[in-house]
């Protein structure tokens, strides 16, 4: 019947651009340590803080730890309208540590976009990189990003995210989806169609960030990262890269509580119908005809029929997420769990069919800031 080849169809797309991902991937060199152009960069490290007291000690110590020259290097927070004691918490730990190279300054406006363009606007630094405030980092992260960014000649850098489970079933989850999303990200800029990246870990030119008017004309409440990514690899397609070193990996933990997994979700999905190229508009449409065919399928099969169908779809599907997940975990030190995938796949399902059904209809929240 109809359902039947449009499942299989989809699930056929599906699987070839996953494969695809996983060629691409594949291709991507290494990160070594051998350029000889590498030079020592004035550097900023900025971080827009909203009510994040709880976190900053975590964050600061990994970046006070950093083996780059502190002399070249400056960390900026961006206090985002905090009501609690994010800037006394950041204070005292410059203080107590005696970092004469961090700062704290206020945003003035009303938006994580905002908060990182005043901030680059008050730093003289050459090179920017922006990461958040729930974030740790092994000690060379600094020293890898500017490595690519002198050595290699990149000019707007995506580096590599790893969500760190707490050991159960929901964090492993979140896990493998990023592992996944991060693969994607890395896959599609390789080949010349960047579709996402993340602000967590990314880094670029503070001069072609001006060049660009940083995010002048952004256009959703999310995104800010991938908008800006779009943007520069309008201008220059040959000098943006996806850092593929196990040093510049930047951690944070899961969520523990599944509303602020989904209202995530449905922030990272209402920049997609208005910020994102064509191309990637099309494959997450693909991704969501998928596993609402598929729920559908699931549903037919519990009426009595379309089972073999069903099964064979999975398969399509399952197999190179798989693949993906395994090639990925190598690189961010993560085993994948063939059981988990098998048996995460109807949840999946139905969080990825919800995620787009719910989109456009009421508002979600963002550090107990509402939004639309």
């Amino acid at each position: 019947m109809m359902l039947d080849a449009l499942v299989l169809f989809s699930c056929f797309l599906y699987a070839a651009f996953l494969l695809s991902c996983l060629y691409f991937w594949k291709k991507i060199p290494l990160h070594t340590e051998d350029f000889t152009k590498t030079k020592n960069i004035k550097t900023a490290i900025i971080i827009p803080a909203r009510n994040e007291a709880q976190n900053l000690p975590a964050l600061l110590k990994s970046l006070f730890e950093q083996d780059y020259p502190k002399e070249l290097l400056e960390i900026i927070i961006v206090d985002d309208h905090s009501t609690d004691k994010t800037v006394e918490t950041a204070e005292n730990y410059f203080q107590e540590n005696k970092i004469t190279h961090g700062k704290i300054v206020r945003n003035s406006g009303h938006s994580k976009k905002q908060a990182i363009t005043f901030a680059i606007s008050q730093t003289e630094a050459e090179f920017i990189v922006t990461t958040d405030a729930d974030t740790t980092r092994g000690k060379s992260w600094i020293s890898s990003l500017v490595r690519e960014y002198s050595g290699r000649g990149s000019l707007f850098i995506c580096g590599p995210l790893k969500v760190v489970s707490d050991g159960s079933l929901f964090g492993k989850l979140q896990t493998a989806e990023t592992i996944g999303l991060g693969l994607i990200s890395a896959a599609s800029i390789e080949a010349g169609k960047p579709m996402m990246c993340n602000g967590a870990n990314l880094a670029f030119s503070k001069k072609v960030f001006e060049e660009v008017n940083g995010y002048e004309g952004s256009k959703s409440v999310s995104g800010d990262d991938t908008q800006l990514l779009l943007k520069v690899f309008e201008k220059y397609p040959d000098n943006i890269s996806w850092l593929k070193d196990e040093k510049a990996i930047v951690e944070t933990l899961a969520l523990k509580k599944v509303g602020e997994a989904f209202s995530q979700r449905r922030r990272w999905a209402s920049k997609i119908p208005t910020t994102l190229s064509l191309f990637t508009v099309l494959i997450a449409f693909l991704a969501w005809i998928v596993h609402a065919l598929l729920l559908m399928q699931i549903l037919f099969v519990l009426s009595g029929g379309g089972f073999f169908v069903l099964i064979l779809a999975l398969l399509m599907k399952i197999v190179p997420e798989i693949v993906l997940l395994t090639s990925g975990g190598k690189f961010y030190g993560q085993k994948t769990s063939l059981l988990l995938i098998i048996l995460s796949q109807p949840v999946y399902i139905l969080y990825i069919f919800l995620t787009g059904i719910l989109l456009p209809f009421g508002n979600f929240t963002w550090k107990e800031r509402p939004l639309r």
